[in-house]
């Protein structure tokens, strides 16, 4: 009789990492045990690697979405309803405590803050953080799903937001799934659409943050650099603006993330 080289395997991969820690997994060996939870008796070593190869990384399996990881052989509804659950529980963990920063006086506070709304994500999504005018963080809500523009729902949305928390002062991020941290022609024309109606209601618009993986670019930077109204002062402030565009010559920005093991899984993706 054959030898069953599989069996104990689980057992020996949990094993390990209790003795050598997480980081002592590769990518697909890390996807392996995860589908151990869902898959209890198949070896989930050939459906991680099959994962792996068709998606191109373990980013890529977590982004599909249900029905491409259904087309995996071994890949059921429920195990894919708990692959597409990860992302969001990532999500959660990154928010948590995230309102610590108690005045988000600089773009890096703000970047590190909105960045853990866009993880995972595969839809563009208009966010809006809304401060008083020591730029302390009043709420952050979602305005939009899909395509961003200017129409009358979304700027009603804007305007219910900014009366219902009396904001004095706002700022709007969105994403780029699978593009650039580059704002479009489209993008600077909102921006400058919302600016202006903003700007009405007596709220200024701190800034327009374009946000892709990473990295993210502030659109209001390269419009008006730094000669405009500080939201504290309420007269022109270039000291203001120098501190809170700190950290970029260009206007290019990264977040420095903070994930246990998301380190170690960069660099193997690296490699």
């Amino acid at each position: 009789m054959a030898k069953n080289t599989h069996k104990g395997h689980r057992e020996r991969m949990l094993e390990r990492i209790e003795k050598h820690g997480w980081e002592s997994l590769s990518e697909h060996e890390i996807l392996e045990v995860a589908l151990f939870f869902s898959i209890p008796r198949i070896n989930t070593n050939e459906i991680a690697h099959a994962l792996i190869e068709k998606f191109g990384s373990l980013k890529g399996v977590l982004d599909a979405d249900e029905k491409a990881l259904m087309a995996v052989r071994g890949i059921g509804p429920k195990t894919a309803f708990m692959l597409k659950m990860f992302p969001e529980i990532l999500r959660r963990y990154l928010t948590d405590e995230s309102d610590k920063v108690y005045r988000y006086d600089t773009i890096g506070k703000i970047g590190e803050y909105l960045y853990r709304k866009f993880v995972g994500v595969d839809r563009e999504q208009l966010y809006m953080m809304m401060f008083n005018n020591r730029l302390n963080l009043l709420d952050c809500v979602q305005i939009s799903e899909g395509v961003i523009n200017c129409s009358e729902v979304m700027m009603r949305k804007i305007s219910e937001q900014i009366i219902h928390r009396n904001a004095s002062l706002i700022l709007l991020a969105h994403n780029h799934p699978n593009g650039m941290a580059i704002p479009s022609q489209s993008d600077r024309e909102n921006t400058e659409m919302l600016r202006t109606q903003v700007e009405n209601m007596g709220v200024q618009l701190l800034d327009h943050l374009v946000f892709a993986d990473q990295k993210y670019v502030s659109i209001l930077r390269k419009e008006y650099g730094a000669f405009r109204v500080s939201p504290i002062s309420q007269k022109y402030d270039v000291p203001f603006f120098e501190h809170f565009y700190e950290g970029s010559e260009t206007g290019e920005y990264r977040v420095a993330v903070q994930f246990p093991g998301l380190e170690e899984l960069e660099e193997q993706e690296k490699q």
